[in-house]
């Protein structure tokens, strides 16, 4: 999990640096949509691994209770 949120950090960076580093006049508009379309799925990709985490913490919890019970 640590290693996607790296990954996902990493590849923000690097969108970042490439659309704007590149930046004119122009281009502002479209640099501006495809850092917002770049956020929302870093959004979307930080909540499933929010998700996956959760669900394997309560797996292991769940897995430890049933063992108990037997």
């Amino acid at each position: 999990m640590a290693q996607a949120q790296q990954y996902l950090d990493y590849m923000y960076e690097e969108v970042s640096v490439s659309l704007y580093g590149t930046n004119s006049s122009s281009d502002s508009e479209f640099i501006e949509k495809q850092m917002n379309h770049y956020e929302n799925i870093t959004i979307q990709c930080h909540s499933i691994l929010h998700t996956l985490d959760y669900v394997t913490t309560h797996r292991k919890i769940f897995e430890t209770l049933k063992i108990a019970m037997i």
